[in-house]
């Protein structure tokens, strides 16, 4: 419970410190280049920023004792603290307007705060990776949207409002023509009606070109990047299919099975199974490879009396043993006479169990499982198994559980019994 209730206050806390600090980001520059002082509102918001930065450092330091762990220790947490960061988060806190007014550009320093941002963002990042590239082009689109908002406010630095704004123009129109001429120019478009008259303007107009550039072409190739990473999947498919394409052409694959083919990677991507499991695994350690393939695989293998009342363990053991195998509509998944050597678990689909003279004797869907008695007992399948329609099954090969129970020899006689008990009531 308290650590929930900490994890909505850093949530709830994290969110009031990126709105303060887009607001001391946002309000800096337009406070340098208008003429106002003093005002009770510039004051106040000075020392609301000023207020809620020095809180924020008493928050980091909670943090540190809070989050310690034992690679590494409080100490050694504050001593990372008081080097990297504790300079930058005082420097933001102090009361400047106090002592040099709003408008001096000394005040300027609370900028350095916005590592936090960067830190918030690398953070949300790691622990919500579901949401990682989204989160990353609303980063981008919010670092593009400031960048325009500080262009903006040194055009009207060089052109202040007084010599060149139009009869009845106020503050905001003004602001907002300017806005525009800096999002254009980023953008490379640059319409003309908004031109440099001085020198210095036209210096600081190629300047931002030239950055508009440089930031034309990140932007563009990272939202192309990005765009591509909200579908992975599509992506992938369209790869192992124009590859597939291609070595039938080459080949000279019949049209029928071509079709056949393309139905299977029409159907492969639809349900999201152009991953490896095992290679997108990979580089996890073992435990947390394990507790994903029991997540994944759990409800299949606990509607298996053979598993029942088996340790943890073992089930974690079976859950990384068994593999996803995919039949087409009218596949043979496993012929009456064959040596057994493996069971099957039906993920999705529907299975028809037929006897010799093809009468049908029971159909298995969902959650279903067939096969069984061939991972310890040697003896031929005595039906065939066809698959109705496309079926996701999971296999899980005789050489596989007897590896299993090699670890875990405590349940070997049990299993035993399981399978004579299952055989006299099926067959299979």
């Amino acid at each position: 419970m308290k650590s929930t209730v900490w994890k909505i206050f850093d949530v709830l806390w994290s969110a009031l410190i990126f709105v303060g600090l887009t607001l001391a980001v946002i309000y800096l520059p337009l406070r340098l280049i208008t003429s106002f002082e003093r005002t009770w509102l510039s004051m106040n918001v000075s020392w609301m920023i000023s207020v809620l930065f020095t809180l924020d450092i008493f928050y980091n330091l909670h943090t540190v004792y809070r989050e310690h762990t034992r690679q590494r220790t409080v100490h050694e947490r504050l001593q990372l603290y008081l080097r990297r960061r504790l300079w930058v988060d005082v420097l933001a806190a102090l009361p400047i307007q106090f002592f040099l007014g709003v408008s001096h550009p000394l005040i300027l320093v609370r900028l350095f705060k916005l590592v936090r941002i960067r830190d918030m963002m690398n953070r949300w990042r790691h622990v919500t990776m579901q949401f990682a590239t989204i989160l990353r082009l609303v980063v981008l689109i919010y670092a593009l949207g400031l960048a325009a908002h500080w262009i903006a406010c040194g055009w009207i630095a060089l052109r202040p409002m007084a010599t060149h704004a139009a009869a009845h123009e106020t503050f905001n129109d003004y602001y907002i023509r300017a806005l525009y001429w800096a999002i254009t120019t980023l953008s490379t478009v640059g319409y003309g009606d908004v031109t440099p008259q001085t020198s210095i303007e036209r210096l600081y107009s190629m300047a931002v070109m030239v950055m508009g550039v440089v930031v034309y072409g990140y932007v563009v190739g990272n939202i192309a990047n990005l765009l591509n990473n909200l579908d992975l999947p599509r992506k992938h498919y369209f790869e192992r299919s124009d590859q597939m394409r291609a070595f039938m052409q080459y080949h000279k694959i019949p049209r029928p099975l071509q079709r056949r083919i393309s139905e299977y990677y029409s159907y492969y991507w639809a349900k999201q199974l152009g991953y490896d499991v095992t290679a997108v695994l990979a580089d996890l350690p073992p435990s947390l490879k394990s507790e994903v393939m029991v997540f994944l695989r759990r409800d299949i293998i606990a509607k298996v009396p053979l598993f029942q009342d088996t340790s943890e363990e073992f089930i974690k053991d079976i859950a990384q043993q068994i593999r996803p195998i995919l039949f087409l509509p009218g596949d043979i998944v496993m012929r009456a006479g064959e040596v057994a050597r493996d069971m099957y678990f039906v993920s999705r689909g529907t299975v028809e169990i037929m006897a010799d003279d093809g009468r049908i004797l029971a159909v298995l869907s969902d959650g279903d499982f067939f096969g069984e008695v061939a991972l310890l007992l040697h003896k031929p399948r005595s039906a065939t198994v066809r698959a109705i329609d496309y079926c996701d099954l999971y296999i899980l090969e005789k050489e596989a559980f007897h590896s299993v129970l090699a670890r875990h020899p405590e349940f070997a006689g049990y299993i035993e019994r399981k399978v004579i008990e299952v055989q006299e009531k099926n067959a299979l």
